[in-house]
């Protein structure tokens, strides 16, 4: 029963570092993902603003030009996490 006990203590141990690090690195991966999330939102907050005002320019009559669907950040950004 020796053997048998310290192979379950062990792998006891193993499963709570295991779980422990997993916490860790869960956490880390969702602050990452704000992070992330933030960054990209303000990319696309520039991006929109720059398509505004390139579109809102006299020289830009062309369809193409005018055509731009965008979502906005809001869309984007303030979905539930």
């Amino acid at each position: 029963y020796h053997l048998e006990d310290a192979v379950h203590k062990g792998l006891k141990v193993l499963h709570q570092v295991h779980s422990e690090m997993r916490n860790e690195v869960v956490a880390l991966l969702d602050e990452w993902r704000t992070v992330i999330s933030s960054v990209v939102c303000s990319f696309q907050e520039i991006f929109q603003s720059n398509v505004h005002r390139q579109s809102s320019r006299p020289e830009c009559d062309e369809p193409e030009c005018k055509d731009v669907h965008i979502t906005t950040c809001a869309d984007v950004c303030n979905t539930p996490k």
